[in-house]
């Protein structure tokens, strides 16, 4: 099914065969990254940020290294392209995912409570899906987002599909304040509405909420005014940096929407 969803998203047919590659070789392994993130979700739940942070930062240093010697060919590994960075990302999220375990079962649940589902508890598991059902339908929604957007990028040209790859790697750096911000406050807010302390938990709320559109919004400024000499760093593509100032000037006010 891979081709037929990259038709849907309108890929060029000079991008398919790398696309392919990529789809196939990453969406194969994909549960990988489904599992680490819950595993990760436990793990700040119970106050233990540190580790998935620890590792994400492992992760991600060996990711760069992988992809700088799968893609180019350095270091004795054979030059792959397009292939060598989707092995380099698929084979980090399995590694993540290893190591998120190690961690979750040493220092948060040291032996898993085989117990606990004899007989299976259905009443918790109603409760969980009727929060994790909505909240999931959340990034549905946001994902599908995504693919409308590519899919009209793709029939645009190679290099707006360029500038917005660019440009989002970019813009991610200033929404990872937001979202840190965010996932901190949710987990405070979340014990203080487990306190019955509802009052405490919506001021603490808008006093999350206010710092981060504070700090998101002066993050998009700042990028909006470096994004010239920053894509400069990635190309030297005159269309791609000309829509690429654009998009960062315009996601100025978008980040409110997102803050929000």
């Amino acid at each position: 099914a891979s081709e037929e969803l990259l038709h849907l998203m309108g890929l060029r047919p000079e991008l398919m065969d790398d696309g392919l590659v990529y789809l196939r070789l990453t969406g194969a392994l994909s549960f990988f990254q489904a599992i680490s993130l819950t595993l990760s979700a436990s793990l700040r739940s119970a106050d233990k940020v540190i580790y998935p942070m620890v590792v994400t930062g492992i992760v991600n240093v060996i990711n760069i290294l992988g992809n700088y010697a799968l893609i180019f060919g350095h270091w004795g590994c054979p030059q792959l392209g397009v292939e060598g960075a989707a092995i380099s990302t698929a084979t980090c999220r399995a590694v993540s995912m290893v190591l998120l375990a190690i961690v979750h079962f040493r220092v948060h649940i040291p032996k898993f409570p085989l117990s606990y589902f004899r007989p299976m508890p259905w009443q918790e598991l109603r409760y969980l899906l009727k929060i994790g059902i909505p909240a999931m339908s959340e990034n549905v929604s946001y994902s599908l987002s995504q693919v409308v957007i590519t899919y009209f990028i793709n029939q645009i040209s190679n290099e707006a599909l360029a500038t917005r790859t660019y440009c989002y790697n970019m813009i991610m750096f200033v929404y990872l304040f937001c979202v840190s911000i965010t996932q901190g406050g949710d987990i405070l807010v979340g014990h203080l509405v487990g306190q019955r302390r509802h009052q405490a938990a919506y001021v603490l709320g808008n006093y999350f909420f206010r710092w981060s559109m504070i700090i998101t919004l002066s993050g998009s400024v700042l990028l909006a005014i470096a994004g010239p000499n920053l894509l400069k760093a990635f190309t030297d593509n005159e269309e791609i940096i000309r829509m690429g100032v654009w998009v960062l000037m315009v996601d100025v006010i978008l980040e409110v929407g997102r803050t929000s």
